[in-house]
């Protein structure tokens, strides 16, 4: 059925990065390899930026979406419930979200976020939400989460989706705009 490895690479410098894995199984010495590329954004700049979006079935609250594989190890997973094979059937529903940098604070310790979502298959927009007010951090303002639970209906064409989420920060004079994109397929249900 799969797994999901996790393992934290610290990253020095911001820009385009090449991951690399490769897995060999002891029992029958199959290899296997997978390479995906990463863009880095340089947060030191201070302009809004976000975190790559993450999509999974929803099974989780959306706010865990980034937290459900254990630190340095191993999870069991249903495939298509994968967060790395992004497979979803017609008629579910998946949660996606990213987390904001970067954002500007009002002298009263405010921020003033909102999000956008906006569903392609084929270069033709399918599906737009919002604008949708980013909820305030619980613990600090870098913790900042854009996300939700998007349904995937019966009716939906199998096929391969974008889903882009577009974040304002209505307290920034400039770079006040920052989007992130992720591709997932659409399996019959």
């Amino acid at each position: 059925n799969g797994f999901i490895y996790t393992l934290q690479v610290p990253i020095k410098h911001a820009g385009p990065y090449q991951l690399r894995m490769a897995l060999r199984d002891v029992n029958s010495d199959r290899l296997g390899s997978a390479t995906q590329f990463i863009g880095v954004p340089d947060v030191k700049k201070r302009r809004l930026t976000l975190s790559s979006v993450i999509v999974q079935a929803a099974t989780h609250e959306p706010s865990a979406v980034a937290n459900d594989a254990t630190e340095d190890g191993v999870e069991d997973v249903d495939p298509l419930a994968s967060v790395a094979l992004r497979t979803f059937r017609q008629g579910t529903a998946v949660n996606y979200g990213c987390y904001i940098y970067n954002a500007r604070i009002s002298s009263s310790g405010q921020q003033q976020l909102e999000y956008e979502v906006r569903l392609y298959r084929d270069g033709t927009e399918v599906l737009r939400t919002g604008p949708h007010p980013v909820g305030t951090p619980t613990h600090r303002a870098e913790d900042s989460f854009a996300g939700g639970v998007l349904k995937l209906g019966q009716e939906m064409t199998p096929g391969t989706y974008v889903l882009e989420v577009d974040v304002t920060d209505r307290l920034a004079k400039k770079h006040s705009r920052a989007t992130q994109t992720v591709d997932f397929d659409v399996i019959k249900g």
